[in-house]
C-alpha cells in the first residue's frame, strides 16, 4: 500500500495546558502503517509561548511536532494559514481537532480503517463531552455518537475530522471565511458549502475524542447564547448558499415551529417531575434552546454578528 502523507492541525489560542494534554492524547496513539504523519500547530497568541509545550510531546512516538504563528487574531486565520502549510507540508489528508479535545485510544487507527472502507473526501467522528455529576443527564446533545460509521451527514466541525487535500485545490479551493472570525461557526460553513458543491461527509463513529465541560459552559445561560449566536451564523452561510429570499421564506417556517416546540416543551416541563427531576429540567432547558434558535435565525436575518470568541474559555 502506498504511503499516505497526514497532518493533523491543532489550531491554539492561550489554552497552554489544554493544549499540553491535547498533544499527549495523540502521541500516545498507534499510527497506521501507511501513514506518513505529523502534527502542526497553529499559535494564534504568538504572546503566549508554546514551545516548550511542543518539545515536551516531541519525543513521543517519533512524531514530528511542527510550529507556526499566525498573529492575526481569529480562528478562521489560523485554520487557513494551517491548511496552506499542510499543502506546503505535501500532505494528502489535513486532520484537525482542537485544543481542547483529548483523543481517546484508536482514534488515528479508526480513521484509517474509514478511509480503506468507504469513498469520501471527508471524514468526521463523534466528540464525547464529560459532564459533571448531575448535568450529563439533561444536558447532553449526542449527535453524531448515536450514527453508526458510514452515515452520513450534512456538516462537520474542526474538533474531529479528517479532509483531503483536494477541498483546498482547484477546483473547490475552499479556505475558512475570514469575515467569521470571532462568530464561531466557520468551520460548520466551510463544510456546509462542501456539501453544497456535491461533497459527502461520512460518519466515523470509533473515531472519538473527549472534551471535558467547562464550568462556565454549564450555565443556562452560556448555553443559550451558544445556541442564539450558532444560529445565527447559520443563517449567514445559508445567505451566501442560498440566497436572502430563500433564506427568509425557510427562516419564516422555522421560526414559528421553533416558537411552539419551545412553549410546548415549557408547558409540560412541570408534568415530567412525576417521572423524574432530570426530565423535567431537560423539557425546560429544551425549551429555552428552541427559543434562543428562534431568536438567533432572527438575528441572522436582520445582520446581527454576535462574536463570542473575543474571550477566551480554558486555560
Amino acid at each position: 500500500m502506498p504511503k499516505t502523507r497526514v497532518v493533523l492541525c491543532i489550531c491554539t489560542c492561550n489554552r497552554p495546558v489544554m493544549l499540553g494534554e491535547c498533544l499527549a492524547s495523540v502521541t500516545r496513539q498507534e499510527i497506521p502503517g501507511h501513514w506518513i504523519f505529523e502534527i502542526l500547530v497553529v499559535n494564534n497568541a504568538p504572546e503566549c509561548n508554546v514551545s516548550e509545550i511542543i518539545a515536551a510531546n516531541q519525543s513521543r512516538n517519533d512524531i514530528n511536532i511542527r510550529l507556526l504563528d499566525e498573529p492575526q487574531r481569529g480562528i478562521p486565520f489560523a485554520r487557513n494559514t494551517a491548511c496552506q502549510a499542510s499543502l506546503e507540508l505535501g500532505a494528502d489528508w489535513i486532520m484537525m481537532m482542537d485544543d481542547d479535545e483529548i483523543a481517546r485510544p484508536g482514534w488515528l487507527m479508526a480513521y484509517a480503517r474509514a478511509q480503506e472502507n468507504f469513498c469520501s473526501e471527508v471524514f468526521t467522528g463523534p466528540v464525547e463531552y464529560i459532564f459533571p455529576e448531575g448535568y450529563k443527564e439533561w444536558l447532553e446533545n449526542k449527535g453524531k455518537s448515536l450514527l453508526e460509521t458510514g452515515n452520513l451527514v450534512r456538516r462537520a466541525s474542526t474538533n474531529n475530522v479528517i479532509f483531503s487535500k483536494y477541498l483546498l485545490l482547484p477546483p473547490l479551493q475552499m479556505r475558512f471565511d475570514n469575515k467569521m472570525r470571532l462568530t464561531g461557526g466557520e468551520d460548520s460553513d466551510f463544510f456546509m458549502r462542501y456539501v453544497h458543491s456535491g461533497g459527502r461527509i461520512i460518519v466515523v463513529s470509533d473515531a472519538v475524542v473527549s472534551e471535558i465541560v467547562l464550568d462556565n459552559r454549564l450555565r443556562i445561560s452560556w448555553r443559550l447564547h451558544r445556541q442564539y449566536w450558532s444560529s445565527s451564523s447559520r443563517i449567514y452561510t445559508h445567505i451566501k448558499l442560498f440566497g436572502f429570499r430563500k433564506t427568509l421564506l425557510m427562516s419564516l417556517k422555522e421560526i414559528p415551529r421553533r416558537i411552539l416546540h419551545g412553549i410546548i416543551r415549557l408547558a409540560i416541563s412541570p408534568f415530567l417531575l412525576l417521572d423524574s427531576r432530570n426530565s423535567s429540567k431537560k423539557s425546560f432547558y429544551h425549551g429555552l434552546r428552541h427559543f434562543s434558535k428562534a431568536a438567533g435565525t432572527l438575528a441572522g436575518l436582520l445582520g446581527s454578528r454576535p462574536e463570542p470568541y473575543r474571550r477566551i474559555d480554558g486555560y
